[in-house]
């Protein structure tokens, strides 16, 4: 009967009357037990339903009969109450009963059941087995129960299967066997056995609960009893008017935004009846309790339903959620808008603290949740609301009324678990010894508040059970948890609060409803529109204002609404247009427009005339909306309608055509002067908003891109990077991103975009020391977790602005990407560092906390610092099948990074990379042909280009991506200059060739005409020769003739030598005879003396004989001219005796010689020597020059008889 549900209960009953009709059944009566049971519930302040007490007596026979005992029900329906009241029970009956709780859940494996050291072998107990050796040291008088309340699974109750049967014994993996006595029970509470094996739950009894069980009354009775006397009957009559038939109309709606239990439901519902004195008070708390669960249009269908049962009227009927009591008249009123006065740019300066206006919503909001953080009634709760709708913001602003109370803020994610709360606690708490034990008690103040955000992030085991739900399930249930050290340690002036985002989305796992039972829960929801105005009106006030106060349009509040009007029209018509059904990254919330105003600060917005600055601040507010919606839209016709919203708001609103001169301006951190703060010293922090951004064209930002691309080349390594409309698309969006504290992006897309290239270049142009892990075969979570440490040492000791670059195959483990998460979150990963690393590892960050004015744990200071200056870049493939399941199981991905869609390139940039890369291998080409040639180059161009194209779509569908798309181009271009080059190369052969044939026809045709003038002049010369050689011949034959000749003539001259000697003989002989003739004459013209020679010269005409022989003398010694005056000038010259004397006979020409002979034969008488002798009387000189004369004559006869010429005139 025990384990029955309630309806079977019945049917059983209903069984055993029929099967024993008319036996009367009676219950095994402790009457003790029960009057004891009585008792303690009455201490106790509750209410003595009969069921429970059957409940408990069921319990007490389980006990007796097996060792191990399950309580299994809802939670809320008393399953702890149960055992309480019956320990208690034994008690009072003087039987002592020692229990030892714990939730196995709520703990690791290895500390509930221990464990063996595999380097020492030495084995270290865990909890469970730890209370085993403390119960069966215990006498056997002394019952023991060692109570497991949590989740049951096999992997830690099957240790306990040898417990449970009959033979109590439990045996250790170490060997060791604790065999256990009667007076040992095992009692398990939990609300489900889904998970539990047959053989478990077969070796246990069980004690069912349920909801029928439950009795709604008794509960509120039960709570009734607490409150105060004043407000005890008023409430007691207020309740049964109202709270039961309200009850009953949620039960019925069933639209709960938290799964819950009855007593949950029950539980919040009072928990804002506490205190209540007045009707009206009432009314509106039973609204707050009971609906605060409920999604908004139930919520607004409750709230009307409460106020017509209580004939109340809503001050605004169509917003009856807007009410609230007023304890000044005494009466319902509506909430107001209070606007924060004076608002300036200085309140904006840290993102993470923006003023709080409160709206209606807002004011709603905290006085749905302000009750459970009051001293008097400090409550666990959970805020739950959509994503962005200001959760977070919300809590901040109620956190920051309370009085000395610290909050410690946990970033949940896939991985959190117990061991990070404890870490969290150990650095917020101090442990002191109490009488009931060591306790963690806040560290600086009297409070502290656990807040845990996104608590439905931690991942539940295989069995469905988180351990982080199951931990903090134990400290609300119990206020303590077991330590490293199995002591048990009690939490003291804690409050956990948390909040998470409703909906089943992919990452976020429904919370056990044990735990939803025992903390309350809240709800909110996004402002509507014109709270939304009004918000971001007066966050743009003064933004505007900081430059633009005396401006004529945007100094007036009217201007500034209108155009918070169209930031939000934009944003609703774009989250209307945009779902998350069609990607799940097009989730767009109010923080959206908040960074869409904040963004402006960055901006300068002064821009010389009236209607030139109301246009730059359009065409601001148009850049920021492309970059805050405009980029994460995946396909073109999105993003046309994207740029169709835009347009017609800011016509329609400003009637203003901005958006037309936006197609060549880019708005980046270079184009920002430089005393504007664009450029940032090493070391130093970013402003608080990011680095001012200033407008660049195209051209502009090409070549500072391009100086960028040649800077990272010198340090780095070159990059062959193709400069068009994409590349400066991506790199002005990546800038803007990492230009800003924290600024983390998502870059989705396909590969080969140019992602990595884009984030490398800008991470090196801002000065940021960039980081990727090196993945090897044998990385894995510990080399990440070493990498992981390094960077934010980088970011949060040194300062750094640190670029971490990762892509989807460096997360060769899922909880790679978990890290990430809680990193983007929270700048920490809870459990990277280990209480002994930190305390050196943050030492020298406390004088610069101090500096900075930072109060709090110097650990959250180094967090601040890892969020300001740690920019993630994740780089990830769209195309994935694990894409969308990544980003949506770690919600910071969207919500903490800038998503950019980078799937492809247009139409036009794929058709433009050919040409830039072809002209780029090929070179700039002279164009030598004329305009016809060059225009069918061009042609011919564009098909080749388009050719490339074509292949690359025909190739889509097998999954070609622009990286493939760039491989085959370069791929071509490699082929082609390499054909290129080959061709070139033979071209270069041929032309060498071709050039050495013209070089040889031309040297050919110079031998040739050289050999054509050879010719001629051989033909000239052959004739030549050949007359030469007749001539040779003829010689020859002359020659031939002339030896004849010469050997005649030799035989000849031999008679003519023999002649001649015989002439010679006689010659001499004559010469004998002249020799004295010569002697005398020598000696004749000797004696001649000057005094005869003048003589001779002074005759006036001489005597016939004197002149002819001067005459012949004169012709003898080659004198023609033989007048007179001749004579007398020979006569007269000096020496002319010498030179008669001496002169050469070999010297008479043959004509000389006929001549004088002529003369001596004409003359004859006057040579005869007689009549020389005659006219000596005259003239001796005369006679002697004649004489002389003969001899020489003789003398030339003989000589020339005898061909000897060397006689002289002596």
């Amino acid at each position: 009967m025990s384990k029955l549900t309630f309806t079977d209960c019945s049917r059983f009953d209903a069984l055993v009357r029929d099967v024993f009709p008319g036996v009367d059944f009676k219950d095994v009566e402790y009457k003790e037990l029960t009057t004891a049971l009585q008792a303690v519930f009455e201490e106790a302040k509750l209410e003595i339903i009969p069921s429970q007490m059957k409940k408990a007596l069921e319990l007490y026979e389980q006990l007796r009969q097996r060792m191990g005992v399950v309580i299994v029900g809802p939670s809320g329906a008393g399953k702890s109450t149960l055992w309480r009241m019956l320990k208690a029970a034994l008690g009072k009956n003087d039987k002592v009963v020692k229990q030892y709780t714990m939730n196995p859940k709520a703990m690791p494996r290895q500390q509930l059941l221990g464990h063996i050291d595999m380097d020492t072998r030495e084995w270290s107990d865990g909890v469970l087995t730890n209370s085993a050796r403390q119960v069966v040291r215990e006498p056997q008088e002394v019952s023991s129960w060692i109570i497991c309340d949590g989740d049951i699974d096999p992997e830690w109750v099957e240790s306990l299967n040898s417990v449970l049967d009959d033979n109590r014994l439990l045996t250790m993996p170490s060997g060791e066997r604790i065999q256990f006595g009667p007076n040992v029970n095992f009692l398990f509470e939990t609300h489900d056995l889904s998970c539990a094996s047959p053989a478990t739950i077969s070796r246990m009894g069980m004690i069912f609960l349920s909801d029928e069980d439950t009795d709604v009354n008794s509960l509120v009775k039960s709570w009734l009893q607490n409150q105060s006397d004043e407000c005890r009957s008023n409430l007691e009559n207020w309740i049964g008017d109202y709270f039961q038939k309200s009850l009953d109309w949620v039960l019925k709606q069933n639209d709960f935004v938290v799964d819950t239990s009855l007593v949950g439901t029950v539980l919040n519902g009072l928990s804002h009846l506490s205190g209540v004195r007045e009707r009206g008070q009432f009314v509106v708390s039973l609204i707050r309790g009971l609906g605060s669960n409920l999604n908004l249009k139930s919520r607004q269908e409750f709230a009307k339903e409460v106020l017509s049962w209580a004939r109340e009227s809503p001050p605004d009927p169509r917003k009856p959620l807007d009410t609230l009591y007023d304890p000044q008249t005494g009466r319902l009123k509506a909430y107001l808008l209070e606007k924060p006065e004076n608002l300036s740019a200085d309140d904006f300066t840290n993102p993470q603290k923006l003023p709080v206006i409160q709206t209606p919503d807002m004011q709603r909001g905290l006085d749905n949740f302000k009750q459970w953080l009051s001293s008097e009634n400090r409550q666990p709760f959970i805020l739950v609301g959509p994503e962005g709708c200001g959760k977070g913001m919300l809590l901040r602003y109620a956190f920051s009324q309370l009085r000395s109370t610290q909050v410690a803020t946990v970033h949940c994610s896939a991985q959190t678990s117990s061991r990070h709360i404890l870490q969290k606690l150990m650095q917020t708490c101090l442990i002191l010894s109490s009488n009931t034990g060591r306790v963690y008690r806040p560290k600086d103040c009297e409070r502290l508040v656990l807040y845990l955000k996104d608590i439905n992030l931690p991942k539940p085991d295989k069995w469905g059970t988180s351990n982080l739900i199951a931990f903090l399930q134990q400290v609300l249930t119990y206020h303590g948890f077991y330590d490293d050290n199995l002591e048990w340690v009690g939490l003291e002036n804690i409050q956990i609060v948390a909040s998470m985002s409703a909906g089943g989305t992919v990452g976020r796992h429904i919370l056990t409803t044990r735990f939803t039972s025992v903390v309350r829960i809240c709800t909110i929801d996004y402002p509507d529109r014109d709270q939304l105005q009004t918000i971001y009106s007066a966050y743009l006030q003064p933004v505007l204002h900081r430059n633009l106060k005396s401006h004529p349009a945007w100094g007036s509040a009217g201007k500034i609404h209108q155009l918070a009007g169209s930031l939000v029209q934009v944003y609703e018509q774009v989250r209307a247009k945009f779902t998350v059904d069609d990607y799940s990254h097009y989730l767009f919330t109010p923080c959206i427009l908040t960074q869409w105003v904040l963004s402006l600060f960055r901006y300068d917005l002064t821009g010389g005339t009236s209607q030139n600055s109301v246009d730059l601040v359009l065409e601001v507010i148009a850049y920021e909306g492309h970059r805050l919606f405009r980029d994460r839209l995946v396909s073109t016709k999105d993003i046309n309608a994207f740029d169709n919203i835009l347009m017609s708001v800011i016509r329609g609103d400003w009637g203003s055509d901005v958006l037309e001169n936006m197609a060549d301006s880019y708005y980046v951190t270079w184009g920002a002067p430089h005393e504007a703060g664009a450029v940032i010293a090493p070391g130093q922090p970013l402003p608080s908003h990011g680095k001012p951004l200033g407008r660049l064209s195209s051209m502009d930002l090409k070549e500072v891109i391009h100086k960028g691309i040649i800077q990272y080349g010198r340090d780095n390594r070159e990059l062959d990077i193709l400069i068009f409309h994409e590349v400066l698309e991506y790199m002005s969006r990546v800038d803007r991103v990492l230009s800003c504290p924290g600024g983390s992006l998502l870059l989705a897309g396909r590969s080969g975009v140019g992602r990595r290239t884009a984030t490398s270049v800008v991470s090196h142009m801002h000065g940021a020391t960039m980081f990727t892990p090196k993945i090897s075969r044998g990385y894995g979570l510990k080399q990440f977790r070493n990498d992981l440490k390094h960077v934010m040492q980088l970011a949060g000791i040194e300062g750094q602005q640190v670029v971490l670059l990762l892509e989807d195959y460096q997360f060769v483990h899922f909880s790679f990407l978990e890290m990430v998460n809680s990193l983007l979150s929270s700048g920490e990963v809870p459990g990277l560092y280990t209480t002994e690393e930190l305390e050196p590892l943050l030492s020298p960050l406390k004088d610069q906390a101090s500096q900075d004015g930072f109060t709090g744990p110097i650990f959250n200071y180094f967090s601040y610092r890892i969020q300001q200056n740690l920019h993630i870049v994740l780089i990830m493939d769209c195309t994935n099948s694990n894409f969308t399941i990544n980003c949506e199981s770690n919600p910071a991905l969207y919500r903490k990074c800038s998503v950019q869609w980078m799937e492809g390139w247009s139409d036009s940039s794929m058709r433009k990379i050919p040409e830039m890369l072809l002209s780029k291998t090929s070179g700039q080409e002279e164009n030598k042909g004329g305009k016809k040639e060059h225009n069918r180059k061009i042609s011919g161009q564009d098909a080749l280009t388009k050719s490339f194209l074509v292949i690359h779509e025909s190739c889509k569908e097998y999954g070609a991506t622009p990286s493939e798309y760039m491989t085959f181009l370069h791929i071509y271009s490699t082929i082609y200059s390499s054909k290129k080059t080959e061709l070139i190369k033979r071209q270069s052969h041929l032309q060498a060739g071709v050039s050495k044939l013209n070089e040889a026809k031309a040297l050919v045709d110079e031998l040739k005409s050289k050999a054509a003038e050879q010719s001629t002049l051989l033909r000239t010369k052959q004739a030549e020769a050949d007359a030469a050689l007749q001539e040779i011949t003829v010689s020859m034959q002359n020659t031939s003739d002339q030896k004849t000749e010469m050997e005649k003539i030799k035989y000849k001259i031999a008679e003519e030598v023999s002649k001649i000697e015989e002439r010679k003989a006689t010659i001499e002989g004559e010469l004998k005879e002249v020799q004295p003739l010569v002697d005398e004459a020598k000696q004749a013209v000797g004696n001649i003396k000057p005094e005869s020679l003048s003589e001779i010269r002074s005759l006036r005409m001489p005597p016939d004989v004197i002149r002819d022989i001067l005459e012949g003398v004169l012709r003898l010694m080659g004198i023609f001219d033989t007048s007179w005056v001749s004579m007398k000038s020979f006569l007269a010259k000096r020496g002319v005796r010498e030179d008669i004397a001496t002169f050469e006979a070999r010297n008479i020409t043959h004509e000389i010689r006929e001549s004088v002979e002529e003369l001596l034969h004409k003359n004859k008488a006057s040579f005869d020597p007689k009549k020389c002798e005659a006219c000596k009387c005259c003239s001796c000189s005369a006679g002697s020059l004649g004489q002389g004369k003969r001899s020489v004559l003789a003398c030339d006869g003989e000589d020339s008889a005898s061909g000897k010429g060397a006689v002289r005139i002596s």
